[in-house]
């Protein structure tokens, strides 16, 4: 605290009424707390020099174009994707095609990067994983494929 907000009542002899007057300054705590800060704004002063300089490393090796860096620099789009072609068929219809294709092979399931590889190769060149993937997810709450414990897509078993 540096000055007290309670006023002393101090009587000087000679003096008819009593007069107020507040505590003295302490210098010294002001010293301190300038000590204080100086000391605060160098430790934020390099912090920020740290994060300029991650940042520029990020920026060095994260790959992106500066037409992707708009306003503050973080990129929150999702990469679109090639459109859906005409004459595509459905979503399921292309995973059992693809299915067929690796039960031919000897597979016991596929990874959902084998499953967009195939259906991106046989029918949808561009093919990005968020334009089908939430449908392949669908299709296993839907109980249409099944997901096996290592995270490959089946079929389910005919009766």
């Amino acid at each position: 605290m540096i000055f007290s907000l309670r006023p002393q009542r101090i009587i000087a002899s000679g003096v008819e009424a009593p007069y107020y007057t507040a505590m003295p300054l302490d210098l010294n705590q002001i010293a301190s707390r300038e000590k204080e800060i100086a000391e605060s704004i160098e430790r934020l002063k390099q912090e920020a020099s740290e994060l300029a300089i991650a940042r520029r490393v990020f920026e060095k090796y994260s790959g992106e174009s500066k037409a992707m860096k708009a306003g503050n620099g973080v990129r929150l789009s999702i990469p679109t994707g090639a459109p859906r072609p005409a004459a595509v068929p459905t979503t399921f219809e292309m995973t059992e095609v693809v299915f067929e294709s690796a039960e031919k092979d000897g597979k016991e399931g596929l990874t959902s990067k084998e499953l967009i590889d195939g259906i991106r190769t046989r029918f949808w060149p561009g093919l990005a994983a968020h334009q089908v993937l939430p449908t392949i997810y669908g299709f296993v709450k839907n109980e249409r494929l099944h997901r096996t414990a290592a995270g490959k897509f089946k079929r389910p078993k005919k009766a």
